[in-house]
């Protein structure tokens, strides 16, 4: 689900280019339920995993499950939807309902890319270094 990690203009989002409003590091369970509700709030955002969505989970043993039931499930807009509410979901499930979630409000996910380090412009922005360069994010304005 890698989108490109271009700004409307077809440049890098950069500190040169035109900022984004919010950005979120990590498409895991918080990375996706925070951009769910900035989209739902029409924040221009993007969300940078390093590696694949819901990497953390891929990253598990094979036979990991988990220890609370499927019903307890409950992504802002995503809730568990299969047929054992009260079963256990195995890793395997996790990663393809975390999936199926960012696609389900198209979140603006760019995967393969790293945050290697988190500074602060001069003009209040946030700096994140990437490998494909630097992304600044502004400060949303109050009362939006």
């Amino acid at each position: 689900m890698t989108t490109p990690l271009l700004s409307r203009n077809g440049l890098l989002r950069s500190a040169s280019a035109e900022p984004v409003e919010v950005a979120v590091v990590g498409a895991g369970q918080a990375g996706l339920s925070l951009s769910y509700e900035l989209t739902e709030a029409g924040v221009d955002h993007i969300v940078l995993e390093r590696g694949r969505v819901g990497q953390a989970w891929r990253d598990r043993w094979d036979s990991f499950c988990l220890v609370i039931p499927n019903w307890t499930v409950q992504l802002p807009g995503g809730r568990y939807q299969g047929p054992q509410p009260d079963g256990f979901m195995p890793r395997d499930d996790i990663v393809a309902h975390l999936d199926r979630y960012a696609r389900s409000f198209r979140a603006p996910v760019h995967e393969g890319i790293s945050v290697s380090r988190l500074g602060r412009g001069d003009d209040g922005s946030f700096l994140l270094d990437t490998p494909s360069g630097q992304i600044r994010a502004h400060r949303p304005r109050r009362g939006r």
